[in-house]
């Protein structure tokens, strides 16, 4: 065994669960990071009609808003994590598709909060 030992795959792996559980979790505060935002615009808006970005009860129906699509999808990437770090490959690949999902959610809420504070 030399210094330089090539590494072994369950290392890799392991190496790769880690750097994956990273950017979930990164991906989880940035989500908690604009529902936060998201509920200070709706207490300072409450009081005018528009304000419809925030709506924390979701139906058993796909949310028609982009806030609720986002926190749908959080919902089911929290399923996925134990599955994930036990191994299963089709929950790994299912978190990483909803994690770019949401990526994309997050940035139009972003741009359809701003828009709503643009226009009060």
């Amino acid at each position: 065994p030399g210094v330089n030992a090539p590494s072994t795959p369950f290392t890799d792996t392991t190496i790769h669960q880690q750097i994956l559980a990273q950017q979930q979790q990164r991906q989880m505060q940035q989500a908690a990071q604009l529902q936060h935002k998201l509920k200070l615009q709706q207490q300072q808006t409450s009081s005018q009609p528009h304000a419809t970005v925030t709506q924390y009860k979701l139906s058993s129906t796909t949310p028609q808003n982009k806030y609720g699509q986002l926190l749908a999808v959080i919902d089911d990437l929290g399923r996925d994590i134990r599955p994930s770090y036990a191994g299963s490959r089709s929950a790994q690949e299912r978190l990483k598709k909803g994690v770019v999902f949401a990526r994309s959610l997050v940035r139009e809420c972003i741009i359809e909060a701003e828009m709503n504070a643009k226009n009060s």
